[in-house]
């Protein structure tokens, strides 16, 4: 007959990370000793190990692999938590110091648990023995060790401890003067942004102004698409961000006439966006836990501020009934990350049909509710053909929480062949960087120069 023994809670690697990373980055080690306490190592070894790295904070010495080894040494414990060969893995086992504060709060929750469940176990024996009274010091007790935990406490900050944002780039522009002065000056770090409209309406050519126009100015992007192959995305990438030089001719198999990118020019733009351009794999599925995973990597890992999700209906969701609730809970992960690592989320979304006579608002984007209620600015975009035959595009902007301005439209053109929008010339002839040489063609000629 087996016995099931319950192992008190408690994460080794958390614990060897936060070692590890202690012994990379001495920075770290003036915030962890402010949070943890020796006792919150659940290994015996590793309380030993984080005491001696404590007692070289205190005395200002390096803290690194020789220094913690001769500290160990000389108070006759390296052999007892295993020797060099164990402090030096605690070096290879961390995934980045940069997520330390997340390590600390899971051994910060482990340690609570076991010390409410020692006092757990100490008021069933009180009730074993018929020591009711006794119960109420030890709820207080455990309603104090919850209350303490450090989990609690990352839920607040204190106002005083707040830093005024001193940053001088704040904004990633849209690609447009005038809306960027509706909005204040883009598309603010922090934010969760919808782009609606009808198909056809010039939705995914705006993106890749935008995502093209970062780029340009420094700013890491990612594209999910849930439409479009990689191959095929590029293309239509490619093509709005080819200068009008790097553009020819071409017939298809059919021996329709198209205007391509040149190879050239296709090199070029693929070296221009490597490290800066992330695409999201079409064979991969995307859920919401997916999705929010492979973002939440890439801020911190890749340093990438713009993240295009292109477009809401195309997410997996699993069973329909749920769609709603799924919704809800993706857009609140969007605007928790963006908040959390200073992103720039723009989430594309079908519009809901508008009733005759009834001009769009930010309410007719299709989903949950909460799409729009978490959202700080909602842009619609417009092609329809006037009476005259002539076409006519608008960007809308229908809600706009930083710029205060909404309800306003922004008249653009759209140019067939450079298939871009534009307000104006500057706009339609922007060289978004790519081509470091500058346009240097290759030209047959009959003349010689010398």
């Amino acid at each position: 007959m087996s016995t099931n023994i319950k192992i008190p809670p408690h994460s080794v690697e958390a614990e060897q990370t936060v070692l590890g990373s202690i012994l990379l980055d001495n920075k770290i080690i003036s915030r962890a000793s402010k949070r943890i306490k020796t006792d919150i190592f659940y290994k015996e070894s590793h309380r030993i190990i984080y005491e001696n790295i404590l007692n070289l904070y205190k005395r200002g010495d390096p803290i690194d692999l020789i220094m913690l080894s001769e500290e160990l040494k000389n108070n006759n414990v390296l052999i007892d938590v295993g020797g060099m060969s164990y402090i030096s893995s605690l070096l290879t086992i961390v995934p980045s110091t940069s997520n330390i504060d997340y390590y600390i709060d899971l051994l910060q929750d482990k340690y609570s648990r076991r010390q409410a469940l020692i006092e757990i176990s100490t008021m069933e024996n009180d009730l074993y023995n018929g020591k009711i009274e006794a119960l109420t010091g030890g709820i207080d007790n455990l309603k104090s060790i919850l209350m303490n935990n450090k989990n609690i406490e990352n839920l607040y900050v204190d106002a005083s401890q707040i830093k005024r944002n001193k940053s001088t780039s704040m904004y990633i522009s849209t690609g447009f003067k005038d809306l960027d002065n509706m909005l204040g000056g883009g598309f603010k770090y922090t934010s969760l942004n919808i782009i609606t409209g009808v198909p056809g309406s010039g939705k995914s050519t705006i993106i890749n102004q935008i995502i093209a126009g970062a780029i340009k100015d420094g700013n890491k992007s990612f594209l999910y698409s849930g439409e479009l192959p990689e191959s095929d995305l590029m293309f239509w990438f490619n093509r709005t961000v080819a200068n009008e030089c790097h553009l020819e001719e071409k017939n298809s198999k059919l021996g329709k006439k198209y205007i391509d990118v040149t190879d050239y020019c296709w090199d070029l733009i693929s070296k221009w966006v490597k490290d800066k351009f992330k695409v999201y794999d079409s064979d991969s599925i995307a859920n919401k836990d997916n999705i929010l995973s492979v973002m939440e990597y890439l801020a911190v890992n890749k340093d990438i501020k713009l993240f295009v999700l292109d477009n809401l209906m195309t997410f997996d969701i699993g069973d329909h009934s749920e769609q709603y609730r799924k919704q809800k809970q993706l857009c609140l992960g969007l605007k928790q990350l963006a908040k959390k690592y200073d992103l720039i989320v723009l989430l594309v979304a079908h519009p809901k049909k508008t009733s005759k006579g009834e001009g769009p608002s930010m309410y007719d984007v299709s989903g949950a509710s909460e799409i729009v209620g978490s959202a700080d600015s909602v842009i619609r975009t417009e092609r329809v053909i006037r009476d005259d035959g002539e076409e006519e595009s608008k960007l809308l902007l229908l809600k706009n929480r930083w710029g205060g301005i909404t309800n306003r439209a922004v008249r653009v053109t759209f140019d067939k062949y450079r298939k871009r929008f534009y307000t104006c010339d500057e706009e339609l002839n922007r060289d978004f960087g790519y081509d470091e040489n500058k346009r240097f063609l290759q030209m047959e000629t009959d003349d010689m120069p010398f």
